[in-house]
């Protein structure tokens, strides 16, 4: 069975994410990366990275035709969620030790912005939120990206980049 180009972006970002290590030169380790069916279904983990598909919408200014073909443009928004535990922050302010975690987050999405050739293109939309009291002892903060996508007309496993 084929798996839609969107599922395999965000195969790769999964992917990607879980080589932030401090060995590949980032400023922490994640602890894993796992895409939860329902944010309830997380348990909190210091360094653990959730990674949430929040829409697939048309972008029609992306979209290409020639001839009898054509594609399709989508934008993929997803946000990671990064889990940080303060109690083990020693010196570091909560604040920095957040600042760090989502700078080396987005070094990370942004070190292959294309996902091997299926995207177009991603755009860090920025630091979106950070809540020290989602959950007790940890802090939540939360890192939206757009990820710009083609796919042929009618078909959503077939893509191409610019």
């Amino acid at each position: 069975m084929p798996t839609p180009i969107s599922e395999l972006i965000t195969q790769a970002i999964a992917t990607q994410l879980a080589t932030i290590t401090t060995a590949n030169g980032y400023e922490f380790s994640v602890a894993d990366v796992i895409r939860p069916r329902l944010l309830g279904d997380v348990t909190p983990l210091a360094d653990r990275l959730w990674l949430i598909e929040n829409e697939i919408v048309r972008d029609p200014e992306s979209d290409s035709h020639s001839g009898t073909s054509g594609l399709y443009g989508y934008i993929l928004a997803v946000s990671v969620i990064i889990c940080i535990a303060p109690m083990e922050t020693g010196s570091t302010s909560i604040g920095e030790l957040t600042q760090i975690r989502v700078a080396d987050v987005i070094k990370a999405m942004m070190a292959g912005p294309q996902w091997s050739g299926l995207a177009d293109d991603t755009e860090p939309i920025g630091l979106v939120s950070i809540d020290h009291e989602a959950e007790p002892n940890y802090a939540l903060a939360r890192v939206d990206f757009d990820i710009r996508f083609r796919v042929v007309v009618d078909d959503p496993y077939t893509g191409t980049a610019f």
